[in-house]
């Protein structure tokens, strides 16, 4: 009787400590106004940064004193399902996941806009004001490296745990001193084309041009990973072979193999199809289920140079430049707010 009660509590107990610790991971999105944000962190009270306020790609972010400068302001602009694209507003890059590391520690800097998943963050509540923010490509959660509480710890990627240095809180940014003021322009086309018809741009080894194999279609794993490319889940069709009438006494027998359709006639579907409910005369009278398939992407080449002043887009795949002074968004290459120049102050 006693060793029941102990493996009963040992099963509870675990049952308990995997839902606490999936608790976060299970939990629904939030969502938050579009806007300007300081992020102040819940173990240290300090605030997330840009380091050296630096404006050039690879400037990494760590926490800092709060002195309210556009380096510690960050807006937030929806992406798709729920995830957040998060804009340095001192320099107009993105918030990104160094080279798209899904491991534990890749530290979080700033780069230019190119939308993919290590650029995109999810928001989970974490009560009293605060937020877990959650990497999608990595599906792990930013964090302040070793929960360090001094000026200049770094921030990074990590499991979920949901201790003070993976808790933010979102303060909207309101006073006017130090407001970054936005105007938009359209961006100008240009001629050069980064990659050919049919092939994938990837900024891999300084630009690089590449294809999917037949069916397949790019993923948000790295382009030279196993992953890149995927043929989706899906179903297959076939029609079924009409055989006879059924046999037998009552006219419902059919050999092996075989299946009777009520209007007396005996069926059978292809090797590894299986019936559906479609009529047995249709297409659709038997199907195969497909698992998902990954393969690698092929290498076609360098990716023609945009020149200087211009940037490539890969929606388009044509190369773009936005006017002196201005620079890209995430807005449509084609739409009146490809472009901006932040000013900073009144």
């Amino acid at each position: 009787m006693r060793l029941t009660y102990q493996i009963s509590v040992s099963i509870f107990a675990i049952a308990l400590a995997t839902f606490l610790c999936s608790a976060s991971l299970n939990s629904e999105l939030s969502s938050i106004n579009e806007g300007t944000y300081f992020l102040k962190m819940g173990h240290s009270s300090r605030y997330i940064s840009v380091k050296n306020a630096g404006k050039e790609n690879g400037a990494i972010l760590w926490q800092w004193d709060f002195h309210g400068k556009a380096q510690q302001q960050f807006e937030f602009k929806k992406a798709s399902s729920g995830y957040y694209y998060i804009k340095a507003m001192h320099s107009g890059k993105y918030v990104s996941v160094k080279n798209a590391g899904k491991d534990n520690g890749a530290i979080l800097w700033q780069w230019d806009f190119h939308g993919k998943a290590q650029q995109q963050f999810a928001l989970e509540s974490a009560g009293g004001g605060y937020y877990y923010i959650k990497a999608k490509h990595s599906g792990r959660y930013l964090s302040i490296k070793n929960a360090g509480k001094a000026n200049g710890a770094i921030l990074w990627q990590w499991d979920f745990h949901g201790k003070g240095q993976q808790k933010f809180k979102l303060e909207k940014v309101s006073n006017t001193t130090n407001i970054a003021k936005v105007e938009y322009r359209r961006a100008v086309p240009g001629n050069a084309i980064g990659c050919g018809d049919n092939t994938i741009f990837d900024l891999i080894d300084g630009g690089t041009c590449w294809t999917c194999p037949s069916g397949y279609n790019r993923t948000v794993f790295a382009v030279n990973s196993d992953k890149a490319c995927e043929r989706p889940a899906g179903e297959l069709f076939a029609k079924a072979k009409k055989h006879g009438r059924g046999g037998g006494l009552l006219g419902t027998d059919c050999d092996g193999g075989q299946f009777l359709d009520p209007n007396g006639y005996c069926y059978s579907c292809p090797n590894g199809y299986n019936r559906t409910a479609y009529a047995v005369t249709s297409d659709k009278a038997c199907s195969q289920r497909v698992r998902a398939d990954y393969q690698r992407a092929r290498k076609v080449g360098k990716a023609q140079n945009c020149g200087s002043g211009y940037f490539f887009d890969i929606g388009t795949n044509k190369c773009w430049s936005c006017p002196e002074g201005f620079e890209r968004t995430v807005f449509a290459v084609d739409s009146d707010k490809a472009c901006e120049k932040i000013q900073i102050g009144n």
